[in-house]
């Protein structure tokens, strides 16, 4: 396996946000997403097992290292049973990286876009 010190790990979130149209609803989507990309792309993020699926801590401080750069916003909602989901959006700086990084990292687009399409 690759080690996420090869390919950044907030490459692979823009990139993986960008694929799913610009915004992802849910952390547990996220982190499942991330994981099957993982798995596509032979990059190892530290996944352990935990209550909903495969679980990263580095993932999760991704997520919040994007949001305090302005690359990524999170919105909240409260469901019906009283749980707060998640939504994360690319900002206009993050639709730019994301850009950007489409044509840099062509190959691991094209692997993220399969997992997502999926």
């Amino acid at each position: 396996m690759t080690m996420i010190e090869d390919i950044n790990t907030s490459t692979v979130m823009i990139l993986l946000i960008e694929a799913a149209g610009g915004s992802v609803e849910g952390r547990t989507t996220l982190q499942k997403w991330f994981y099957f990309t993982s798995v596509k792309a032979n990059l190892d993020f530290g996944f352990i097992p935990h209550f909903y699926g495969p679980y990263s801590e580095t993932i999760s401080r991704t997520i919040n290292d994007l949001i305090s750069s302005d690359f990524l916003f999170e919105t909240g909602r409260m469901t019906r049973h009283d749980r707060i989901i998640y939504t994360y959006t690319l900002t206009e700086d993050g639709r730019k990286l994301a850009n950007d990084l489409k044509i840099i990292h062509k190959e691991l687009y094209s692997k993220i876009k399969g997992v997502i399409d999926t």
